[in-house]
């Protein structure tokens, strides 16, 4: 079956929302998953905020063990299945995972696989051009993947994007300069969103210093 039914009333056309993250979760509690920080309180109010407005990115300030990544892989989950889109025959869009390694980001994959294979949904590993990929299809059948690049301009030059996630964005080096190439990589992120309604950027990190384009954004806040 292309994905398990949740009492949150999975339909064809529907706006990500609280009661999927929460049906989400109730299936992988029964399947002996530990929860996640969604069951905070503060965090889960946050995310029903940012899901509320227009806006495009949520930027998360949080220390190291406070489960940001896991709470993101799960988000990323809900919003590539169940958020309205559609893929043109042929194509496949992605959701990219970056961090200040590519192993770090490839953990991510490993951690949303398990969680596919929890709710029902067949998905795929390959290394097309050396990207590691996790292809499976969403809710209405068409084909997403979850893809685990480099932090670079380069490395976000590419396919239509169907959300984004930057973790430890305040570390992010480039290898040559030793400058952060954050704020270019996430304007460049942004432009595979092609600017359609809905898709979410999200980018964390745990605090590192009071400069930088993460420091910048969590210090303008709304």
């Amino acid at each position: 079956m292309p994905v398990t039914t949740f009492s949150a009333n999975c339909e064809a056309s529907i706006s990500i929302s609280k009661s999927y993250v929460s049906g989400v979760e109730d299936h992988l509690y029964l399947c002996v998953f530990t929860p996640c920080s969604w069951s905070r309180r503060a965090r889960r109010s946050t995310l029903e905020a940012f899901w509320a407005s227009d806006a495009r990115w949520l930027v998360i300030l949080a220390g190291r063990g406070a489960g940001k990544s896991s709470t993101l892989c799960r988000i990323a989950v809900v919003e590539a299945l169940f958020a309205e889109r559609s893929v043109p025959p042929g194509q496949t869009w992605i959701w990219p995972f970056l961090s200040v390694l590519k192993a770090d980001a490839r953990r991510r994959l490993d951690e949303i696989e398990a969680i596919l294979k929890a709710l029902g949904v067949e998905a795929k590993r390959s290394t097309p051009e050396g990207v590691p990929t996790l292809s499976c299809v969403d809710a209405t059948g068409n084909q997403i993947a979850f893809v685990s690049i480099a932090a670079t301009v380069a490395g976000v030059s590419g396919p239509s994007a169907i959300g984004f996630v930057g973790d430890e964005v305040a570390k992010w080096r480039d290898e040559d300069t030793g400058a952060n190439p954050a704020a270019e990589v996430i304007k460049s992120g942004r432009q595979m969103f092609r600017g359609r309604a809905g898709i979410h950027g999200y980018l964390v990190s745990s605090a590192w210093g009071e400069f930088g384009i993460h420091h910048e954004m969590v210090t303008a806040g709304d």
